[in-house]
């Protein structure tokens, strides 16, 4: 398997404005894409253009119109744009990471998909465009090379650049050069109009069913005299696909179908197949089991951590004098304490939370944070029990903390993300988790939040875990790896748990929480959760 994260060469930059450049994803005619993270861990992909293209100032004028209107997509099927430098030196723009391949690499990878995943795939890349001809862009290079595949659908990349680099690629005659395999005929002539992207749409369904351009490859003339003169080409493409992808191919504009229209026809067979894919495995095994090394987290460590990670050298036992007894002990006696103190120094700075009555008035203030994935999961540490954390109610002792509830059931609404904001949050500090949908401007300790890609947002420190870790467990994974981020719908499943930690204003009392996902319902966007809190009273002054 190729290298997916292909480390910076010599005479790439280390640093894009605030960004430390990671790792080489791709290049083209206008300029080099390189992996970062924002400062919270967020993944990104920051597309740093050429050094021609930012001496010209007609190009830095699309550019900047183009990106302002980009910032304005949004689309569950798009990578948006998160951040740009228009105006610095070297022009650059990043989008949210995407964590899969591209359609032309995974078809040259995988062979040809299923019909199931290309209609999935038709009615992804078709909401997107909308989306982005919504804000009054046409992405006018829509080819396969800029639609990724991830785990729950595809997305359009590369529309906010679509125009500026239309003109970074024109001819003496004024004719746009691009890509001419997926070129319109219209944009041969130098034109475009929303209905170049049904176009487009057409010949990404015909590569993902045969792994051919309509139109085939070689000379450009002769290219552009077959997408001029010639119906295209569908050998290969199944009989259920042959309808929609040669109406989209239409060589007059005015008959093709709409955007809408096919997004609409493409959910349609989704949905009536009988043969669909539990949850989100639209892609056929191999190619979903590949998406995996897309993972940023197997991007390279930065420069300067991975020339520090040098081994440690182990000492000769022979010369090492055996320790007394009371020496070995110390560091187990007053680790507890020692743990405790550094998490509860951190935790006593975070003001204005809400007590411990289930009331649900919660004061501290929600941060926006990177997603789940930044982290990888905290097992519960050797030695600590998790039937601690089990049975119902009671007192029971863990490690110093007293046991409120277990596994109390509640559900978070979503109230559809796509028609609400913020719909709900819960606090679970109390008696028992109080969920509150009045949207009054409190925040919980968790609320669901209805961006383009809705997320869960925390109010304190979090950490991601599995299996079902004690209080102690999850101090020793919020002390070793926090999660300072939301979590993305898109990473949510059923068995998914966090724990939380935070101190009570009112009281003082340390509090410790593990919630389970049990469900996520797609279509309301409603969370079930189970939770267990545990509680330790503030020291004796």
């Amino acid at each position: 398997m190729a290298d997916r994260f292909p480390p910076l060469r010599p005479e790439d930059p280390r640093h894009v404005a605030t960004y430390a450049l990671r790792a080489r994803l791709g290049s083209g005619g206008m300029g080099n894409v390189y992996l970062s993270f924002s400062p919270g861990g967020y993944p990104l992909a920051i597309k740093v253009v050429k050094r021609a293209f930012a001496d010209d100032p007609e190009f830095r004028r699309r550019f900047r119109r183009e990106i302002a209107a980009a910032l304005r997509v949004q689309s569950y099927y798009t990578a948006p744009v998160r951040d740009a430098g228009p105006d610095d030196e070297i022009p650059w723009y990043a989008t949210a990471y995407i964590a899969g391949p591209s359609l032309q690499v995974a078809v040259a990878e995988h062979g040809p998909l299923p019909v199931f995943s290309i209609y999935r795939l038709l009615a992804g890349a078709a909401e997107g465009i909308a989306a982005v001809h919504a804000v009054g862009l046409v992405h006018r290079d829509l080819k396969p090379g800029n639609v990724l595949l991830a785990d729950d659908g595809p997305r359009v990349i590369d529309f906010g650049l679509a125009q500026a680099d239309t003109y970074s690629r024109l001819t003496g005659t004024g004719v746009a050069i691009g890509t001419p395999a997926y070129m319109a005929p219209e944009q041969v002539r130098g034109k475009v109009s929303e209905a170049t992207d049904v176009f487009a749409l057409g010949h990404l369904a015909l590569f993902a069913a045969t792994g051919h351009n309509a139109f085939r490859e070689g000379n450009t003339d002769a290219l552009f005299y077959r997408l001029l003169n010639e119906p295209p080409d569908l050998e290969g493409c199944p009989g259920e696909l042959r309808a929609i992808i040669a109406n989209c191919l239409a060589k007059d504009p005015a008959d093709r179908p709409s955007v809408g229209e096919v997004a609409a026809f493409a959910d349609a067979a989704v949905r009536g197949r009988m043969t669909r894919p539990v949850d989100r495995a639209w892609l056929p095994q191999p190619l979903a089991e590949s998406l995996r090394g897309y993972s940023a987290s197997n991007a390279p460590l930065p420069e300067s951590l991975a020339e520090s990670a040098t081994p440690v050298p182990r000492p000769d036992p022979a010369t090492v004098e055996a320790a007394p007894l009371r020496s070995l002990l110390r560091p187990v006696i007053f680790l507890p304490a020692a743990l405790f103190i550094v998490v509860g120094a951190v935790l006593g700075f975070v003001a204005g939370h809400t007590g411990d009555a289930s009331t649900g008035a919660a004061a501290s203030a929600t941060s926006t944070i990177p997603p789940a994935h930044a982290t990888s999961p905290a097992a519960s540490p050797p030695g600590h029990s998790a039937a601690a954390s089990s049975g119902s109610g009671g007192t029971a002792q863990d490690d110093g903390y007293a046991r409120v509830y277990a596994d109390y059931a509640f559900t978070m609404p979503g109230g559809n993300c796509s028609t609400a904001v913020n719909p709900s949050d819960v606090v679970l500090v109390g008696s028992q988790p109080f969920v509150d949908t009045k949207n009054d401007g409190n925040d919980g300790d968790m609320e669901i939040n209805c961006a383009a890609d809705p997320e869960l947002t925390f109010s304190d420190t979090v950490a991601q875990v599995s299996g079902t870790p004690s209080a102690a467990g999850c101090l020793h994974a919020m002390s070793t790896a926090p999660m300072v981020g939301p979590a993305s719908y898109r990473q949510l499943h059923p068995g998914s748990q966090f724990c939380l930690t935070t101190i009570s204003s009112t009281t003082n009392k340390a509090w410790i929480m593990l919630v389970t996902l049990k469900s996520l319902n797609k279509v309301s966007d409603d969370l079930a959760w189970t939770a267990t809190a545990w509680y330790r009273e503030p020291p004796a002054s």
